[in-house]
């Protein structure tokens, strides 16, 4: 089973893929699950897969790869998320794999994205500065070991990234917690919405200035003052 165009990109692979894969691997454990190589290089992947007691079998795909029978896993369509499957994700990696011991949710977070190449926050000191006064602990996502997020996101009440893979996380929050989506004016995308419905977290969402008609690409200044009164009614 190989995998889809976009499938090294950590969204796509962290809520598209891997739900898939884990069960399918628990049905069939002993058919090999093919990836290409160029996925070794990729932490989060092979973090997520040895997590999950996967071990992919890689290919080069400059190569003719023969093989006897291959099973391919229908992809959903972006936010279209199985809630069987990536609730039954979760319980994997959380209870099966690390074995969390969950506790009241403490921690108010915010996710950065100031190390990604796309979709920043150009007024990013301001906000941080702003949030430290409720709190905030500040993270990024690249820093981390994988484990260490999932048990950090295991213990937040209160979760605020702007529009983002690293929004993904939200999938180790307890139930009943709260996100905070600070999206482009211009961003109709709403995965994340349908992933908190599913999770049954409390989701808000801000529309913030954007650089660029182009969402994809445009960073965001966010309305500091706006976000400060939302943040009291919330906390």
């Amino acid at each position: 089973m190989g995998g889809q165009e976009w499938g090294d990109n950590f969204y796509h692979f962290t809520l598209e893929l891997l739900p898939n894969l884990v069960n399918f691997h628990i049905h069939y454990p002993d058919i090999p699950i093919l990836k290409p190589s160029a996925y070794k290089s990729k932490s989060f992947i092979t973090g997520y897969l040895s997590i999950v007691g996967i071990k992919p079998t890689y290919y080069n795909v400059n190569n003719v790869l023969k093989v006897e029978s291959l099973f391919s896993l229908e992809v959903p369509r972006v936010g279209g998320f199985n809630k069987f499957n990536i609730l039954n994700l979760k319980m994997k990696i959380e209870i099966e794999a690390l074995a969390i011991s969950y506790k009241k949710p403490f921690r108010n977070v915010y996710l950065s994205r100031s190390k990604a190449n796309r979709r920043r926050i150009s007024n990013e000191p301001e906000l941080v500065n702003m949030l430290s006064k409720f709190g905030f602990e500040i993270y990024y996502a690249e820093d981390l070991e994988l484990s260490s997020l999932i048990q950090i996101l295991s213990e937040t009440k209160f979760l605020i990234s702007n529009h983002g893979a690293g929004l993904c996380n939200i999938l180790h929050l307890q139930p009943k917690q709260t996100i905070l989506e600070l999206k482009a004016e211009n961003d109709n995308y709403w995965m994340f919405f349908s992933l908190s419905r599913i999770l049954d977290h409390n989701y808000y969402y801000l529309f913030e200035k954007v650089d660029s008609s182009n969402y994809r690409d445009s960073n965001i200044d966010v309305a500091i003052i706006q976000l400060e009164s939302l943040i009291k009614d919330l906390v």
